[in-house]
């Protein structure tokens, strides 16, 4: 009895998922073993430390009241030296660092605060104001406003990319000094390059 074509691409196609279903068995069951086998020899390395490290410290406490008691390996104590001087260094390093930032604000946090305002008054120049402003934190929270007050509020084109940046950045403090320093939302501080007030179209 002949069959036809289709019957054939039936049965070519019922022993291909044969072969498949029987390979991928195989194949997940090697997967399984390998799983098994690794397990195991995880746990079997995981207890044998175990077991080592509890005769140790039984081995240490029968050795402590005659006080020979195990000292660590020259690797040990290489990482511990390691450790302290690594310690050592940052301390020193922490220590220089405070010490330099006293001594480079001492003096200035000593000017009565209305002598400092009266020279804050005398600097004409914005950068300058602004530089002195980024000298320590005191001086950031007493400049800053007065820094606002003048670049916000003179310059035309300073609000609207101080407002943008600060709804950007999330900023709260900045939208408020800014909206204090009467800057104002308009539609044409949106644009790239606002065409607006002397520079109007």
């Amino acid at each position: 009895m002949e069959m036809d074509d289709s019957e054939i691409e039936d049965l070519i196609e019922y022993h291909a998922e044969k072969g498949f279903d029987y390979y991928q068995k195989q194949e997940d069951e090697a997967h399984r073993q390998k799983t098994v086998y690794w397990t195991k020899m995880l746990l079997e390395a995981r207890k044998r430390e175990l077991r080592e490290h509890r005769e140790r410290a039984q081995a240490g406490q029968q050795e402590g009241p005659q006080g020979q008691s195990e000292e660590p390996s020259v690797s040990v104590q290489v990482s511990q030296l390691r450790r302290q001087r690594k310690e050592a260094r940052r301390q020193k390093v922490k220590a220089t660092r405070q010490q330099e930032k006293n001594e480079s604000n001492t003096g200035i946090n000593k000017i009565p605060l209305d002598i400092f305002l009266e020279i804050i008054s005398q600097v004409e120049s914005i950068a300058n104001l602004n530089s002195l402003a980024q000298v320590n934190r005191s001086f950031y929270t007493i400049l800053n406003p007065e820094v606002y007050r003048r670049d916000v509020g003179k310059n035309w084109l300073r609000p609207p990319i101080a407002l943008f940046w600060a709804a950007e950045e999330g900023m709260i403090k900045t939208l408020e000094r800014t909206y204090a320093a009467g800057a104002t939302l308009h539609q044409r501080w949106y644009l790239p390059w606002p065409r607006c007030g002397r520079y109007a179209a």
